[in-house]
């Protein structure tokens, strides 16, 4: 659910998808504390996460390189 705060962010309630447990707040404040729980309560789903990412990551690359070239 999102509720606008009257600021630039947004007030977000945001759930674990391996755990459950749930982050409430400022949007930002709910990213970080989510990335920081990832990494330190699920390091080998995050580490998961962030290798395919960075291999979809390189793959864009590789794909957009080669057409700047010709």
């Amino acid at each position: 659910m999102i509720k606008f705060n009257g600021s630039i962010s947004f007030m977000v309630t945001q759930r674990c998808k391996i755990c459950g447990k749930t982050y409430e707040g400022d949007s930002d404040v709910v990213m970080r504390k989510s990335i920081v729980h990832l990494i330190f309560r699920h390091p080998k789903e995050s580490a998961k996460i962030i290798i395919r990412y960075f291999k979809n990551r390189r793959a864009e690359d590789d794909s957009t390189g080669s057409e700047k070239n010709t």
